[in-house]
């Protein structure tokens, strides 16, 4: 075990480590890691970089949500307040726990102990950009386990990726759980029923990062189907992996009525794609004008 932490170090990652069977001890791997990370916490950080030493991520395992919920629970984990984000990796098989319920609590107590301020989700394709699906069951206790603990922990900040939705409005749906996001990424997902959805968007949302084609039209037109989208809080948008005009077409409208509060537009074009023709130009200069109108008022 590693005692000595150079003062460059700010930012720690913790795996879960599986033991014998859901309910056995702590294996001697996760009690080391859960060791030095307790002597940081208590003999480094109440010193002056406490404040660099707050990105701490925890990594859980889908398959080993009962370890994970042990490691954080045990006595020698002095470093659970510390910790800002939690990395939830889904794999491409059925979790060991399949009933809502029992997930519901796991999640929960969880996040109860860790009171985290970001959320990441990402489906372990394994080195494929093949998304992996968010079942119903996990869906249902995510947000379950969200609402449960809201009045201690509100996260801010979320992160989907490479996950396949069964329709949009589940993915909308399961949105309405932070309440006070205000940074929303969205890489590589993908839905069975792309379908408009009755739901409200985030109303603090200010960061948004969309990457993928199918969701780029899917939550653009989303965003515009509200009237309070004229008074949108969002101040950084950035669209990635742009690959088609068309998918520039939806985001005219949207930068047209929420340029008044837009202080950074980002768009990324998929790698070996040419921006060419008449109506790809054509769509870049209408956003470009857009946006030269409204900052040229300031």
């Amino acid at each position: 075990m590693v005692l000595y932490f150079p003062p460059e170090l700010t930012d720690l990652v913790i795996h879960s480590y599986a033991p014998p069977s859901t309910d056995g001890p702590i294996d001697k791997d996760a009690k080391a890691t859960l060791l030095a990370c307790g002597l940081v916490s208590k003999n480094w950080v109440p010193a002056s970089r406490f404040l660099a030493f707050s990105q701490v991520t925890l990594k859980c395992n889908w398959e080993n949500l009962h370890s994970f919920s042990n490691l954080i629970a045990s006595p020698i984990c002095s470093f659970r307040g510390l910790a800002r984000e939690i990395v939830f990796i889904v794999p491409d098989v059925r979790p060991r726990v399949n009933t809502p319920n029992a997930l519901q609590k796991l999640f929960t107590s969880i996040l109860a102990c860790l009171h985290a301020e970001s959320i990441v989700i990402e489906g372990e394709n394994r080195g494929t950009k093949k998304p992996i699906l968010i079942r119903e069951q996990l869906r249902l206790a995510f947000t379950q386990s969200f609402h449960a603990t809201r009045a201690r922990t509100a996260p801010t900040s979320l992160t989907l990726s490479s996950l396949l939705f069964e329709s949009f409005s589940d993915l909308t749906l399961f949105l309405r759980s932070f309440p006070k996001l205000v940074s929303l990424r969205l890489y590589n997902l993908s839905f069975v029923l792309s379908n408009l959805s009755p739901h409200l968007p985030p109303q603090c949302l200010e960061i948004l990062h969309i990457d993928g084609s199918q969701v780029v039209s899917m939550m653009v037109t989303w965003l515009m189907s509200f009237p309070q989208i004229s008074t949108s809080p969002i101040r950084k948008l950035v669209i990635g992996d742009i690959s088609q005009s068309r998918e520039l077409g939806y985001l005219v409208g949207y930068v047209s009525s929420s340029r008044d509060v837009l202080e950074c537009f980002e768009v990324k074009f998929r790698e070996g794609w040419e921006v060419g023709g008449w109506g790809a130009c054509f769509v870049l200069y209408s956003i470009l004008d857009k946006l030269n109108e409204s900052w040229q008022s300031y």
